[in-house]
């Protein structure tokens, strides 16, 4: 079986050399970051599934925080940026398998590689412009079925529903990343503060 470190160094060429050229920067192992359009970056990454690495692609919002010992925590640079809204790329046109060694992870790599950063592009350039993608980000939670397993996607709704002046569908995903999260009681005000700076300020791309 082969490490993380050794997967990076078979994938990272061939996501390096379709993503360098469009701005993405490969911040830590398997994770690449583009932050042209920050505060809003888009991500590209493979996440351990098993015995096997499935792609996944989506946004990290410098205005979105994330919960860490049921404490808000900001991801508001390039190299700590993590997926708070992702498409999960899971499944055999894309997964790629490391438990049977280099020749195992090779077999059909370079096809399935390119072809998830294809759905990724395309799913990029569906929302050109911030109002685009946080309609895209609602459109993601309200029709994601599997909701569970994205907890971050909460906040970024409540986010893009305070932007578009949603109080009650805000406070709603608010209120699911509170319970879903276990936030800790004292956390509770600080988002509920976060969430108001939303509906108060909206969107600063300076920010």
């Amino acid at each position: 079986m082969l490490t993380i470190a050794e997967c990076h160094a078979h994938i990272a060429p061939l996501v390096d050399a379709a993503l360098g050229p469009q701005g993405f920067v490969n911040v830590r192992p398997m994770l690449w970051v583009n932050s042209s359009a920050a505060p809003i970056r888009r991500i590209f990454e493979y996440w351990q599934l098993g015995s096997g690495l499935s792609p996944r692609w989506g946004y990290s919002f410098d205005a979105v925080p994330h919960l860490a010992g049921g404490k808000p925590k900001w991801h508001r640079t390039e190299k700590s940026a993590l997926l708070d809204a992702f498409v999960d790329g899971q499944g055999a046109a894309h997964n790629l398998s490391y438990i049977w060694g280099v020749d195992g992870l090779l077999t059909g790599m370079p096809e399935k590689v390119h072809a998830a950063i294809a759905q990724a592009q395309a799913f990029w350039q569906a929302a050109p412009t911030p109002a685009h993608v946080f309609a895209q980000v609602i459109e993601m939670a309200e029709g994601s079925k599997q909701r569970h397993m994205q907890l971050p996607l909460h906040m970024a709704a409540a986010m893009c529903h305070a932007f578009a002046g949603r109080e009650e569908q805000g406070r709603k995903e608010l209120a699911l990343f509170i319970s879903r999260g276990k936030a800790k009681e004292e956390a509770v005000p600080k988002l509920s503060d976060i969430f108001e700076g939303w509906l108060r300020d909206g969107y600063r791309p300076g920010a």
